[in-house]
């Protein structure tokens, strides 16, 4: 897809795509303010448009401010709202979306908003690690990124999205992998692309897309991690006040023996439980050993597969999953094979 230019602006023989920007703030919406010691958000939807240079070469952009905070303040209700934002804008004609967002829970909000919105026009989140007072900021360059990628809609079906320092990633594997770094986001997988100065480079196509249709959250999930001779008694009562649990296994998705009895208890009190293991990388074993494993008795036993899913992000697809139904072969079948 050749564009030209070093943002990729198009030409004037080019038909100039619609985008919506959807703002809800982030570190790519602040300022450093001296007397807080720290970034708060000043910059709208707006002031971040008109920082882009000949912004309108890319896109006939329209935005809407939905909220203006970070991200670790947003909830998965929050993220529902960001999702009928959305879908309003593609019922409007709309080639394209971005969404801006804080980094700290992009990669989980991006995953929920694939699983909760059927489209294949591409829904791009992007951010910042760098604010606008910092030497190096990036969210300027990200957010050209992501407009030039949200107006690719004829190019590439891609539903949603994570845009960030040139790369495309898939919701479903993309992770924060640095706290500090530009380069903060990656995937075990790889990125499905790059935006390069002039064309966009797909390299694979976006396959693990799932949909959970529902229009509101009603259950509650948490994560019980497994740990070196634990005996399950946190997830025992974790059990007692949640609808469902996320055990984090070691890799490749063992637990210790000692937590089989809290395990079984659990299952048999109807409490729904999605094993994921703690590594960085790699999908959840499901008989690896000659025996079948610890973990293939645990999925014989009752406990759903959470495949290479991380705990936060098979704790909102379980949450989702419990919001849309709760028979347990329904259950089942929503995370078997994704």
């Amino acid at each position: 897809m050749d564009i030209g230019g070093e943002y990729g602006f198009m030409n004037s023989k080019t038909k100039i795509p619609k985008v919506k920007v959807l703002a809800t703030g982030g570190t790519i919406a602040n300022k450093i303010d001296k007397k807080v010691g720290g970034g708060v958000p000043t910059l709208t939807g707006e002031d971040l448009i008109e920082s882009i240079p000949d912004v309108e070469t890319l896109a006939d952009v329209h935005v809407e401010q939905v909220l203006n905070v970070g991200s670790h303040l947003l909830s998965p209700d929050d993220i529902l709202k960001v999702r009928n934002k959305c879908r309003e804008s593609l019922n409007d004609g709309f080639d394209g979306i971005v969404v801006t967002i804080g980094t700290a829970t992009m990669a989980e909000y991006a995953y929920m908003l694939s699983i909760t919105l059927d489209t294949d026009r591409p829904v791009v989140l992007t951010g910042a690690m760098r604010n606008v007072s910092l030497l190096g900021a990036d969210g300027i360059r990200n957010l050209a990124d992501a407009i030039r990628l949200a107006g690719s809609s004829q190019e590439f079906n891609l539903g949603v999205v994570v845009c960030m320092h040139g790369e495309i990633f898939h919701p479903h594997d993309v992770n924060k992998i640095h706290a500090q770094k530009t380069e903060a986001f990656g995937s075990f997988f790889g990125p499905l692309g790059v935006i390069l100065p002039g064309r966009i480079v797909m390299y694979r196509k976006p396959l693990m897309n799932q949909y959970i249709p529902l229009e509101s959250l009603t259950k509650r999930v948490e994560i019980i991690v497994a740990e070196e001779g634990g005996d399950g008694s946190l997830l025992e009562f974790a059990s007692e006040k949640a609808d469902g649990l996320i055990l984090v296994g070691f890799p490749p998705g063992n637990v210790s023996p000692g937590m089989n009895k809290a395990i079984e208890k659990t299952l048999s009190q109807g409490v729904p439980i999605v094993l994921v293991h703690r590594a960085i990388g790699g999908v959840l074993n499901q008989g690896f050993h000659s025996d079948g494993g610890p973990e293939a008795q645990l999925l014989g036993a009752g406990v759903l597969p959470g495949g290479s899913l991380t705990a936060a992000k098979a704790r909102l697809k379980l949450m989702l999953a419990l919001s849309y139904t709760q028979d347990k072969d329904e259950l089942r079948e929503l995370f078997q094979n994704y």
